[in-house]
Formats: C-alpha cells, structure tokens, sequence
C-alpha cells in the first residue's frame, strides 16, 4: 500500500481521521470497523472489513471532504478517506463485490495536492457560522455560483478547475452590468 507524505494544506480539508475524532474513535480505520459492525446487527451490510487490501479506487475532493466512490455499480456509495490510511471501505454494501476486503485509495501526490488545493482556495465560499471543520465543508456552499465549490475529480486537471472558477468570474461579472 503506497504512502503519502502530507503537506500543510491537507489539514485544511476534511479526511477520514476528523470524521474518527468527531466519532471518539482512534483512527480512521477503526471507525470503519465501529460502523461496519453495527451495520452487520442491523443487517445492513454482509461483510466487515477483513484487514486485507484487494483493488483500487481513486480519492476525489468533494466539498472539501477527501471521499472515494465505492466502485460497485451496483452501489452508489461514496466513503471518507484518510491519507495516513489510504483504503476504503463501503458501508452502504459492505465493499460486497470485493468480499469486505478493503479497497486501496490513491490520491495524487503531493505536489499535485498543492496546485490543486492553490486553486480550490481562490473559490471564494458562504460558509456557515460557529461550526466545526466539517460542518463548515458539508454547508459551504460557492459565493460566486452554488456549484463551484472546493470539489475536484481526478479527470480534472488544475487548468480545468482554473477555467471553471474564470467562467463563474465572468459569469458575476456580466450579471452586474
């Protein structure tokens, strides 16, 4: 399983390890399984994580949470992920069509993170007042048009996120003449 050294501006996003803290659970995998087995009382789901680590996905930013798609399609599931434990598991199927082995997650590396995260941050956002870090990332909404927010996928490039922040700009801009 890669590694992935962190950079400042990866505190500034919400991962796996602030849901844990929020949930009074060590870790991010820890939390996994705290949930995974109140899912399998209910009946929810058939699998708890099993410790190993079979397929990939890719993580994506989505309203400056770190999340990866649970690759089922059969399942529509989206879970938060952590850098420092970089695997995913589905508890809306249990990760069924890997067995409840985990699925590794691969973020972009550093240097990637950073223009990234140069451009996210010039999207100015409404943000709810007096909340946590996630609740502020969860109710942000974007100040120029609702839709752009601090989200990104990995088939976007930095030039793609910049060109979509200029259309909303020009976009405002016509609006006030």
């Amino acid at each position: 399983m890669k590694t992935y050294k962190r950079i400042p501006q990866d505190d500034q996003y919400v991962t796996g390890k602030d849901y844990a803290a929020r949930d009074f659970v060590a870790s991010h995998t820890a939390r996994i399984q705290k949930i995974a087995r109140a899912r399998i009382k209910d009946g929810t789901i058939d699998f708890v994580p099993t410790g190993k680590v079979r397929g990939v996905v890719q993580a994506r930013i989505d309203f400056e949470r770190w999340i990866a798609d649970c690759p089922d399609a059969n399942c529509s599931g989206a879970e938060m992920v952590e850098l420092d434990e970089p695997v995913m598991f589905c508890l809306s199927c249990g990760n069924a069509a890997n067995k409840g082995d985990y699925y590794e997650v691969e973020f972009p590396k550093a240097e990637a993170r950073a223009q990234i995260y140069d451009e996210l941050e010039q999207r100015p956002l409404l943000r709810p007042p007096n909340t946590n870090k996630i609740m502020r990332a969860e109710r942000s909404r974007g100040a120029l048009h609702p839709m752009l927010t601090r989200s990104w996928r990995p088939d976007e490039k930095v030039s793609d996120l910049k060109l979509q922040r200029q259309h909303a700009e020009n976009t405002m801009k016509a609006r006030k003449r």
